[in-house]
């Protein structure tokens, strides 16, 4: 991850470095390994692609995602996110969430949103990214109307990741 900072009073980006990772994605699928908590690396995996769909990341692929030591999922390489297309990529794909990033989703506002991204979104951005947050929302909501809610949402880790 980068951030802009200021250092001797000029503007710069810090990158943060993952420490300790044990494996990306593609080694850890060629073990055919889940850890020792499979439900927590699949509930991770789908925390994921809600979070992929919501940003529209169109490069997530098995190098940009690397286990650690401890089995956390750490995503990495988002340099083509943030399209302007509001329709969701895959969603198909999501099949569970994260009870607390559901209550969440629905809570981001316009407001909230350039906030939180200040210029480093468009107006435009800022827009698909909402259309596709409302996209999720009715998604899962619908999944919850058919499936009901404890087939849909889980509880989130208490560890937190």
């Amino acid at each position: 991850m980068s951030v802009k900072r200021i250092v001797d009073g000029k503007e710069a980006s810090m990158t943060w470095w993952v420490d300790d990772i044990a494996m990306d994605e593609k080694a850890r699928t060629k073990a055919r390994s889940s850890g020792p908590d499979p439900v927590r690396t699949t509930r991770q995996i789908q925390t994921m692609r809600v979070f992929d769909e919501l940003i529209q990341n169109k490069d997530r692929n098995q190098g940009n995602m690397l286990w650690d030591k401890h089995w956390t999922l750490w995503l990495i390489d988002h340099t083509r996110a943030f399209r302007l297309e509001t329709k969701l990529l895959e969603p198909g794909r999501l099949l569970q969430c994260d009870r607390r990033l559901f209550e969440r989703l629905k809570t981001i506002t316009e407001a909230s949103l350039k906030d939180a991204a200040g210029d480093f979104l468009t107006k435009y951005e800022q827009e698909a990214l909402l259309a596709r947050r409302d996209r999720i929302v009715k998604l899962y909501a619908d999944r919850i109307a058919k499936q009901g809610e404890a087939a849909v949402l889980y509880a989130p880790e208490s560890a937190g990741w």
